[in-house]
């Protein structure tokens, strides 16, 4: 934009060349500025300007301040140009550098407005209006940039939060609930917090413990921690995220934070259904506030983290039923010895240096017609246990015998 207002410039000066020139020699010297404008904004194409705005500040206001003083001292604008000059380079000045500059540099362009018109009683009576006008310009537009700047870097702010939020949302498709939870405390520490951790609710909700942190003592992990006062108590009371600060913080005495010195926390409750089953804590060092945006973040990782969990135990349910099964379907009901079934599956893999011992119970069938199925069951169970007692940790008992035996 620097660029565009000394082309603006040069395009002006070349034109009035062209125009304007009385002589030879006004019309080189407004060729002279135009070339001197095309230089300067080539500069400013070409060096990395926008590295830093102080360099705006005290290089190019100063430099289109110079070109517009000795423009009129050895051109000449006409007496309704001259003021709109200022105007021009003040609306630059306020979309460009930072707020207030306009004010900043008002000294500065009063010195050049009116150095080269002492002598002109008009033009400095008109510079009364002017200069009040430039500066009002500027200050409206540096004012409005101000805030479209802030409103900017609030939507970057947001963007980024919740690119992270969906990124973690992504990773945590896991079926391990631990997974779930150090995904979790992972994307909250890139948000920007300085700790973080899950806490599982136990013992009906009386206690909770710890079981996935970041920033904290290890000391309180896996820690059984009360329930009848501290943060968690409050986010389970209220239902809903909850901020505490330095003095709250210190007054509570929550267990969570006894070993910590954060100035700021906030917890958000982690539903499974209707029921909270787990609370996500964050902390910072300093007392700032936490954000709109990082609350509603916090609360899309706590709804992310409510659907995993419940996803995660819903698999391990699934699993345990499913291994329930099939070690109901391998084993012998009677005994809990594995039965016929499963010895088909193991007994192929038998290889050269391993041993099958078969063992017979004599007059079992007598047993079963003299004491009666009871105390035939009770033989078979008796023997179970034995064999279970005393075989060597890899050896398997079967039941593979057929009725009575």
């Amino acid at each position: 934009m620097a660029a565009a207002m000394f082309l603006f410039g040069a395009f002006a000066s070349a034109l009035g060349a062209i125009l304007l020139a009385e002589s030879a020699e006004d019309r080189m010297l407004r060729l002279g500025f135009a070339l001197a404008a095309c230089v300067v904004a080539a500069l400013l194409v070409v060096l990395p300007w926008e590295r830093g705005r102080l360099k705006y500040f005290a290089l190019v206001v100063p430099v289109a301040f110079l070109f517009i003083y000795f423009y009129e001292l050895l051109v000449g604008f006409s007496p309704y140009t001259y003021p709109l000059t200022f105007v021009f380079v003040y609306v630059w000045v306020g979309l460009v550098l930072p707020r207030w500059a306009p004010l900043a540099l008002f000294p500065l362009m009063v010195l050049t407005y009116v150095a080269p018109k002492l002598d002109d009683i008009a033009a400095l009576q008109a510079g009364v209006v002017a200069l009040p006008t430039c500066l009002l310009v500027g200050e409206g537009i540096s004012f409005a940039m101000n805030l479209l700047r802030g409103y900017q870097d609030e939507f970057r702010q947001q963007a980024e939060i919740f690119r992270r939020v969906a990124l973690a949302a992504r990773r945590i498709n896991s079926l391990d609930s631990q997974d779930v939870m150090d995904e979790i405390v992972e994307a909250c520490r890139e948000l920007g917090f300085d700790a973080a951790s899950m806490i599982r609710l136990q013992s009906g909700g009386q206690e909770v413990k710890v079981t996935s942190l970041s920033g904290m003592p290890e000391s309180i992990l896996e820690a059984s921690l009360s329930l009848d006062r501290g943060i968690a108590r409050r986010v389970l009371n209220k239902g809903h995220g909850v901020s505490w600060y330095r003095d709250q913080i210190e007054q509570e005495g929550c267990p969570l934070l006894q070993e910590s010195d954060f100035g700021a926390v906030h917890a958000e409750p982690v539903f499974i259904g209707d029921d909270v089953a787990a609370i996500l804590f964050v902390g910072r060092l300093n007392s700032s506030a936490v954000s709109v945006e990082g609350r509603a973040a916090l609360e899309t990782l706590a709804l992310e983290a409510g659907a995993a969990l419940s996803n995660a135990e819903h698999y391990t349910l699934e699993r345990l039923q499913a291994l329930e099964y099939r070690n109901q379907s391998e084993r012998d009901p009677l005994t809990g010895l594995a039965n016929r079934r499963l010895a088909d599956t193991v007994l192929p893999q038998v290889a050269p240096d391993d041993a099958v011992l078969l063992i017979d119970l004599d007059h079992f069938k007598w047993v079963n017609d003299s004491f009666g199925h009871d105390g035939g069951d009770k033989v078979l169970i008796s023997l179970a246990e034995f064999l279970r007692a005393e075989l060597r940790e890899g050896d398997i008992p079967f039941r593979v015998g057929a009725r009575n035996s």
